[in-house]
């Protein structure tokens, strides 16, 4: 929407816009609806020039503004909040807020005025019909039960403000939202809204104005009390009276929240027990009538409709199964299935299933279930008829996790119900609502919300699964002290019990089919590599019970053992502390599961991301943000003073940063190697604190490197421009250590010591700590930090830093702590589930990574399930998630059980997978497809680089970035002045070029039949001695020192370097900035480094077939992208050009035949990457040019097969 220099609200349409005059206060405060892309929205401004202090607008805005950002990331908030869209100041200085609303809603002040003006009258067969909140109905019995299911939305929402330190102070009719669309349940009408008078009691840096009431003391005791006299108000009750007009637990629930207020600090109120009081009182309403038996009617479709021809196949398949005698099964007529149907809910209690996610319910007959809904019609004001649309004959599944009531009264099946409607005698005794009232109320999503979590769930599941075939099932037999001598050889200990170990292939079934399922190795082979490789034994394992936990995420029972060695006669020995027949029963009988102890690290991010996922349910808006990220994002309409901050950015920084800071929710950012992500964040970040001194920000990135730089960038940046003082900073990265090894002060003593010492320098623990009474305790509290306090200096930090998966990152969830932004790095390698964590805890988040780099860690073994999909058998797979006692309630409304879960094809299945498991890719790929069509997206690239030399970024940007990698020019310019590197003395001939890469190559196995394979096991010795040479030849004509880097995707290959190369063979130029790290380094390792002159050794030489065999990783397009960009002056790769070469022809026909191995951007990037460098190779062999006289293109073409004596 375009804007001038008019109000905000002067720019929309006449037609597309309505004031809403009841909650609008003259000269102060307006209130309108408008329409926006088919969206409603509410829209408050604050005059900027009105009677009053322009500066108390400013500030109530502002205030609200806080308050309403802070909230928007909390769980559940938008079900029970009225939560904020937007704020900014239009253009002609009006204070703006903006909310997500619809048509109907209104402030239920103007709701019960509208009750008590026009009673409804529902049709032609019925009377005017009163509201259940008018004052002449809110006594019934379903009217109370409507507005306590109401009241426990208010609670839940008063729950969630003072769990974020906020205090609402201005509970009334005017402060709540009445929703009023007709797909609205009537238990679900009141939102919490009307924060004007909010008090955020983390961040009073000065006092908000009261106000003629300056003296109030305010405290989340008022919201209570006011939720208290709002009840009353509702009700038409007296203060004085409601202990005898309510039933027990009502007045209960009254009193507690009246009193909660008087008593004033020394009494809190218990929110647990208030919210079992509400649903016991709506529990005692329903069972007021309850001395007679009410009838309850119940229909179906006509007689010549599909539903009832469904019906009557049912009952005739359940007749001819159970050879039931009394009808003929194969000529039902109507009255036949009436008659049925009728015996069959001749019961008296009868029991009701709620099918929470489709939004109905089940009935249980004798020999039937029945599933119904409401039968509306205008002339039915309540729900007095059921409607039967399904019946079934067996129990599915999912009704033994249904929530379920039972109901006390008699069924009647109508043939008819309109007659019913004529006579009109209904009342509430007959209502359906009254009973199912109890029942809570689901979440409910949307096709792309299902998919969007059953994609994530199935990429836990396989976690899971994988976990799982880590556990290998055994027996255990004691070895008896005579026995113990057949084990020769072996150094034992008096102290401890010995067990001989057999691994029983036949009870790992489950294991094999697994495995085979994830295209991994039988267990056994896995099991027997443990023990057989000595460099690789596994001696640490852990023993546990083959019982399933009962609970969600119940403990098994586990006890550790240690690996001593083989015997022939006694196989496997293990030996432990404690004898294992004091856990196990019948150990010799029982079968036990058994796992190499590092595992357990494993096992706990397995459980925490169970945990988190079930936050991740209740969070609708986020789920809502990435399953449908081109509907959910928007750009605000504030304005933002930028100018500071863009000064030290490059053109492409500055449009990223611009939008990023301007988009919500979420904003993902790709950037490619060497454009500076760490700055753009740094910057970022100080940009946040300068704008707002008391922000809260959360860094995370996935490895503790990456958050460490964060941390000391930031705090760099911040110190620099005088932020850095005052905040509170948690930075929770791998402890660093002592000299002896220990750890030094843990997360929570280094959060809170500095703010004991302070109290114990102050006047108030001087006068209190020599009161006996309170000495102890403050004794206590400055000698041992206290969990509950380092989570209030959580709740208070300005910038947490720390991994996505930390133990840290859940207690922030768990908590409910929340912060203004959420900055996540390395997202590229972070799986969809790791991703998550961070995007819970803030309503605003920034993802940036490059998905064109290295992958989330286990992203090959989900594409090889994908490729292998034959083989994949999901519901067994699925089946692992209750080894961890997953909630299997969860599985059912996700429609992941054995009977919803091949309703959806495997393809789709696999399709979410590798969507919402590559979460960053199909997210950035989503924004780059919209800002491709010239559109405003919730995402970019920076596109120009810092890092490397341009002839070396041409390479990077063509093969990998379609060419839209750029260099800074300043960048550019130094690079292209004199290399500051030459060689001396080498025998490999024409290293001297002026190209800034290098290309060593080796012949090709493959086009010389007499070559032999020169790598062995993932190591290439032929490479080493060439690597060597360049060391040893490489000089520089400059006084500065520069660092070198050998990268090799193989980390045998990178021992063996590290092994063979000494440093007196490395020129003393580079010798000071390597200090004493190793030389060489696998390429997984060193993403986000770079070094001055990084030397390639590429390993492959080889014969293999097909092309992921020969080429390994080097046929991954994001491991040889990291590969090719980490060096700035110089890049010299060693390896046989010609594999490459060869492959490429070979996979093109074969993928021409719909036979190629390759994916299409690993396809693609083989193609670009052997046609960029083919004239310079061809050049290096063609011998009829001089050495010397060769000019090459792209790569200086170097032979080593006279160097090597090949």
């Amino acid at each position: 929407m375009e804007l001038t220099t008019m109000a905000f609200i002067d720019s929309i349409d006449d037609e597309l816009k309505i004031r809403i005059k009841e909650e609008s206060q003259t000269d102060l405060l307006e209130v309108w609806k408008y329409l926006d892309n088919d969206t409603v929205f509410k829209l408050k401004f604050w005059y900027a020039k009105n009677s009053l202090n322009e500066e108390l607008a400013k500030e109530i805005w502002l205030n609200e503004t806080r308050q309403l950002n802070k909230l928007k990331s909390v769980t559940n908030a938008e079900k029970y909040l009225e939560v904020i869209h937007d704020s900014f100041i239009d253009n002609s200085g009006n204070y703006c807020l903006i909310y997500p609303t619809d048509e109907e809603s209104k402030i239920l002040d103007t709701k019960l005025l509208e009750v008590e003006a026009k009673p409804a009258r529902i049709g032609l067969f019925s009377k005017s019909k009163s509201h259940w909140l008018s004052k002449n109905k809110i006594m019934s019995t379903t009217s109370r039960m409507l507005l306590w299911k109401n009241v426990l939305r208010l609670v839940e929402g008063i729950e969630i403000l003072h769990g974020q330190d906020i205090i609402h102070r201005n509970i009334s009719t005017n402060s709540v939202i009445y929703k009023e669309s007709e797909e609205v349940d009537d238990t679900e009408r009141f939102v919490l809204s009307g924060f004007e008078k909010s008090l955020d009691f983390n961040k009073i840096n000065k006092p908000i104005f009261m106000g003629e009431h300056k003296d109030v003391i305010c405290t989340t005791h008022q919201d209570w009390s006011d939720l208290g006299v709002l009840i009353l108000e509702l009700l038409g009750i007296e203060s004085d009276s409601f202990q005898e007009k309510l039933l027990r637990n009502e007045a209960l629930v009254v009193r507690l929240l009246l009193e909660g207020h008087s008593t004033g600090h020394t009494k809190l109120v218990d929110k647990t027990q208030l919210k079992l009081l509400v649903e016991q009182a709506i529990t005692d309403l329903s069972e007021v009538d309850n001395s007679f038996s009410p009838v309850f009617h119940i229909t179906t479709a006509s007689f010549e409709s599909e539903t009832f021809g469904d019906i009557r196949e049912v009952i005739k398949n359940y007749l001819i199964n159970n050879a039931v005698q009394n009808y003929d099964a194969q000529n039902l007529t109507k009255s036949d299935v009436i008659d049925i149907i009728k015996e069959d809910i001749t019961l008296d209690p009868f029991r009701v299933f709620n099918d929470r996610y489709r939004n109905e319910f089940i009935l249980k007959g004798k020999n039937f279930l029945y599933r119904f809904k409401e039968f509306r019609h205008d002339n039915f004001g309540d729900w007095y008829v059921s409607y039967i649309t399904a019946i079934y004959d067996s129990v599915p599944d999912w009704l033994n996790y249904a929530e379920t009531i039972e109901i006390k009264g008699n069924l009647v099946f109508v043939p008819n119900a309109f007659r019913l409607m004529q006579k009109n005698e209904f009342s509430d005794e007959n209502s359906w609502k009254l009973k199912l009232i109890q029942f809570k109320k689901e979440q409910k999503y949307t096709d792309s919300e299902l998919e969007c979590l059953q994609g994530l769930l199935l990429s836990f599941a396989i976690d899971v699964a994988r976990s799982e075939t880590e556990k290998y099932l055994v027996s255990l037999d004691r070895i008896e002290d005579d026995r113990l001598k057949e084990g020769k050889g072996l150094i034992l200990d008096d102290g401890l019990f010995y067990y001989t170990l057999e691994y029983k292939k036949e009870n790992n079934d489950i294991n094999n089919k697994l495995s085979d399922s994830l295209s991994l190795r039988q267990p056994f082979d896995r099991f027997k590599q443990h023990f057989s490789d000595p460099s690789k034994l596994t001696d640490k394992w852990v023993i546990e019970t083959t019982t399933n936990p009962r609970r969600s995420m119940e403990r098994k029972d586990k006890l550790d053992a240690q690996y001593i060695g083989q015997s022939p006669k006694l196989g496997y020995i293990f030996s432990t502390k404690q004898p294992l027949e004091r856990s196990i029963n019948n150990l010799s009988e029982e079968l036990v599961r058994i796992y190499p102890k590092d595992h357990d690290g494993t096992i706990a991010q397995i459980e925490r991301r169970a945990r988190i996922f079930y936050f991740l349910l209740n969070q609708s808006s986020l789920i809502s943000s990435i399953a449908d990220p081109a509907k959910k994002f928007f750009v605000t309409s504030r304005k933002f003073d930028l100018e500071a901050s863009l000064t030290s950015l490059d053109e492409s920084k500055k449009e990223v940063f611009s939008s990023l800071v301007k988009t919500q929710p979420n904003y993902f950012i790709e950037g490619p190697p060497g454009v500076g992500k760490t700055h753009l964040i740094t910057t970022y970040v100080d940009y946040l604190f300068h704008e707002e001194n008391s922000s809260k920000v959360l860094l995370s990135a996935q490895s503790h490197a990456t958050v460490n730089m964060l941390y000391d960038e930031i705090t760099e940046k911040l110190r620099e421009h005088g932020a850095f003082d005052g905040l509170i900073i948690i930075p929770n990265f791998k402890a660093k250590k002592n000299d002896d090894g220990s750890n030094v002060e843990t997360l929570i003593q280094n959060a809170t010591n500095p703010y004991i010492d302070k109290f114990k320098k102050s006047e108030m623990f001087n006068k209190y700590s020599k009161e006996p009474l309170i000495k102890q305790k403050l004794d206590k509290f400055v000698s041992k930090s206290d969990a509950k306090f380092f989570n209030q200096v959580l709740r208070a930090a300005n910038l947490v830093f720390t991994t996505s998966n930390s133990k840290l990152m859940e207690g922030l969830i768990e908590n409910n702590i929340n912060f203004d932004v959420s900055v996540m790095e390395e997202c590229g390698k972070t799986s969809g589930i790791e991703l998550v964590s961070p995007m819970i805890v803030s309503s605003k988040r920034v993802l940036i990574g490059d998905y064109k780099q290295l992958p989330a860690f286990s992203e090959q073994d989900v594409q090889k399930i994908i490729r292998n999909s034959g083989k994949f058998d999901m519901g067994l797979v699925i089946e692992q998630l209750s080894n961890i006692g997953f909630r299997k309630g969860i599985i059912f409304d996700l429609d992941f059980n054995y009977a919803d879960i091949n309703k959806t094809s495997k393809a789709e299945h696999f399709s979410n997978l590798s969507k919402y498991f590559s979460l960053f890719k199909s997210l950035c790929q989503s924004a780059e497809s919209i800002r491709s069509r010239g559109k405003e997206s919730f995402g970019s690239m920076i596109d120009t680089q810092h890092r490397m030399h341009p002839q070396i970024s041409r390479i990077v940007s063509n093969a990998v970035y379609d060419g839209k990698l750029k260099d800074y020019p300043e960048t550019a310019d130094f690079y292209n002045s004199a290399s500051p590197f030459a060689f001396k003395d080498s025998k490999l001939e024409g290293l001297n070029k002026d190209n800034a890469v290098i290309w060593v190559d080796l012949p090709d196995k493959n086009s010389d039949v007499r070559m032999r394979s020169l790598e062995n096991k993932n190591v290439n010795k032929h490479e080493i001695r060439i690597i060597k040479e360049l060391l040893s030849k490489i000089h520089t004509n400059s006084d500065e020192d520069y660092s070198i880097k050998i990268l090799s995707p193989y980390v045998n290959q990178v021992n063996m370097i590290n092994n063979l190369v000494e440093k007196s063979e490395i020129n003393s130029c580079f010798l000071s900035k390597n200090n004493d790290q190793d030389i060489a380094k696998t390429v997984d390792s060193y993403q986000g480094d770079q070094a001055d002159v990084i030397i390639i050794s590429l390993v492959r030489h080889n014969s293999y077939q097909p092309i992921t065999s020969a080429l390994g990783f080097l046929s991954d397009m994001r491991r040889m992208n990291v590969l090719l960009s980490r060096a700035k002056h110089k890049m010299i790769i060693v390896g046989c050009f010609g594999l490459f070469r060869y492959w490429q022809l070979l996979e093109n026909k074969a993928y021409a035949n719909n036979r190629g191995y390759l994916d299409d951007m690993d396809r693609d990037f083989l193609n670009i990457f052997v046609e960029m460098f083919i004239d310079d190779f061809e050049l290096m062999n063609d011998h009829s040019i001089d050495t010397e006289n060769k000019v090459f293109n792209n790569i200086n073409f170097v032979q080593s097969k006279s160097f090597l004596g090949l």
